[in-house]
């Protein structure tokens, strides 16, 4: 385990790339029917730095905007709609190009909670439909697997106050009829629980496959849970 946080924590700096500055948002919205059904429904906004002039300003343009709803039953997964538009930097000038996808998800998640630790697993097949030209859609399936790792550091009785949360999740995509490597995603982050949610602030990092070579992103990503 400790040779796993190691690397976790290490391969980001030795992979070389070009880089990008990026700030994630996200609002995730759940309510538990029963024990066993919850649905929910998750909000993001997502801005950019212009890597085309090596620029450090996370902030200044957008960079998407992504509304999903989900449906859980125990640890069955499934998100019957989400709407995700991107906007890519085509210049230094800041140009923006607006492509829309529309997905369709569904997976598994199982939680496994200890006196030490918080874990879950995720599986994921995201069909994604990719409107990059008006009127003009591609087919890209996703597969995603996560797992993801929460340490308590201060506790108020039995209930944690305070947690150190860290993922790592590799995505594959399938496009012009070829699956490989698309992303590995790696988050750091301090948790503050409270009685209606958390709200996680920390760094993620992101190796992505471009058209033409492997590149990083680095990002602000906070994420905030609210149960209903």
């Amino acid at each position: 385990m400790k040779n796993w946080f190691v690397l976790l924590l290490v391969v980001p700096l030795t992979i070389r790339g070009q880089t990008r500055h990026e700030s994630w948002f996200k609002l995730n919205m759940a309510h538990r029917f029963s024990q066993h059904w919850t649905i929910s429904a998750d909000l993001q906004h997502r801005r950019q730095a212009n890597y085309r002039t090596k620029s450090q300003d996370l902030f200044k343009y957008p960079l998407g905007n992504y509304v999903r709803v989900w449906a859980q039953y125990n640890i069955l997964l499934l998100s019957p709609f989400g709407y995700f538009q991107q906007e890519e930097l085509q210049d230094k000038a800041g140009t923006l190009k607006i492509s829309n996808e529309t997905r369709f998800s569904a997976g598994a998640s199982r939680t496994m909670i200890t006196r030490k630790m918080t874990s879950n697993t995720r599986l994921l097949l995201d069909a994604r439909f990719i409107e990059q030209e008006p009127g003009s859609k591609t087919f890209q399936p996703r597969y995603r697997l996560r797992q993801s790792f929460s340490f308590p550091f201060i506790k108020q009785g039995e209930k944690t106050k305070l947690a150190w949360l860290v993922w790592e999740e590799v995505l594959f995509r399938t496009a012009n009829g070829s699956t490989g490597f698309d992303q590995n995603r790696i988050y750091n982050a301090f948790q503050r629980k409270f009685k209606q949610g958390e709200i996680s602030v920390g760094y993620q990092w992101i190796l992505q496959q471009g058209s033409r070579q492997l590149y990083h992103r680095d990002q602000l990503y906070i994420v905030l849970n609210t149960f209903l």
